[in-house]
């Protein structure tokens, strides 16, 4: 197997376990340039690791959307890489053959942190021998690939990494699309900065991209707009609107506390899809929510984010994450 990658450098996402408002989540084919905006050529690199064999090609998207539509896996460094196990776990939880069971249970599209900016991920993509593995063998099953990254910035370097995970090839084969993971506000703590960059580096990915698959992996709107109006105030919904293809709300329902009405699976689920599209001006709009957090949700939780997915026409739904997510939930997430 033959993995090319573009460049090299550092990483981001938040950690597991992070209380903020929406947690963490987050997530092809050749690209075209049809840029005003020039990007800078960076080296190659082959890493030769033992073949796999590949007796299945993904299903092919009928739109870009589609590649977020139906069931989704959510995974992260936490779950499948060396350099980020904690104590007490020797091997990484998640490996390449643990797809053979998302695929038994339905799951059209694996969602994996591709790139990481952090001292422990030293290249632009995370492990790459091992996001190769779970590339090549997701779609030898019949399964999409959205690779995810959380920008801090929204600056070069964010951009850079986004570069390398469209550029990324292993066995010739590609990740299927983007998901931008829109929630870190710490490094840039002033909002029409922070929003002016989002929409400057999102505007220069798609046009780097051309019809690349983008999915904007965002905040919650009940969050910004009912509980926590300083969170992310004058969010620009409308300014990036462009350059998405589909949007996936972080509706983790669990994040709120027990006495809350937005406690409710479906009450949230539902409020977050309708908020996201009225946000775009867009009633049919293409979302995917994503909901849990896996271990803190019950069967019943699952239950009403079904019936939410339903009730909205969502093209697609997943939980985050598959490592926490109880086996006596997957019969209904399957849908």
């Amino acid at each position: 197997m033959t993995i090319n990658l573009a460049g090299a450098t550092t990483y981001v996402i938040l950690e597991r376990g992070d209380d903020s408002a929406a947690a963490v989540s987050a997530v092809a084919r050749t690209s075209t340039s049809s840029t005003t905006t020039t990007s800078t050529s960076t080296p190659t690199t082959t890493t030769t690791i033992p073949p796999t064999t590949t007796t299945l090609a993904p299903v092919a998207p009928v739109s870009r959307a589609d590649v977020f539509t139906g069931y989704g896996a959510w995974i992260d460094v936490f779950d499948f890489s060396p350099g980020y196990m904690q104590e007490g776990e020797p091997t990484p939880v998640i490996t390449p053959d643990t797809l053979d069971v998302m695929a038994a249970e339905g799951v059209r599209t694996l969602y994996i942190q591709a790139s990481r900016d952090d001292p422990r991920t030293p290249g632009d993509i995370e492990s790459p021998e091992t996001v190769a593995r779970f590339l090549v063998k997701a779609h030898s099953l019949g399964m999409r690939v959205v690779a995810w990254y959380l920008p801090k910035n929204y600056d070069d370097g964010d951009l850079r990494r986004f570069r390398a995970i469209r550029d990324f090839r292993a066995e010739g084969q590609g990740f299927d699309g983007i998901g931008v993971d829109i929630e870190f506000r710490g490094n840039v703590t002033d909002v029409a900065e922070r929003n002016r960059r989002l929409v400057d580096m999102t505007r220069r990915l798609r046009e780097e991209s051309g019809g690349y698959p983008i999915a904007a992996i965002v905040l919650p709107p009940v969050v910004t707009d009912i509980i926590n109006l300083n969170f992310w105030p004058s969010f620009p919904w409308q300014e990036i609107k462009p350059y998405y293809d589909a949007w996936m709300p972080m509706g983790y329902w669990t994040n709120r506390k027990s006495s809350s009405e937005w406690r409710d699976a479906y009450k949230y689920t539902e409020a977050n899809v309708a908020m996201v599209r009225a946000h775009l001006g867009d009633p049919a709009a293409p979302v995917h929510p994503i909901g849990g957090i896996g271990d803190a949700a019950t069967v019943a939780d699952y239950q009403g984010f079904m019936q939410a997915v339903r009730a909205t026409g969502s093209i697609g739904w997943s939980n985050y994450d598959w490592r926490t997510t109880a086996p006596d939930a997957l019969p209904t997430l399957r849908g």
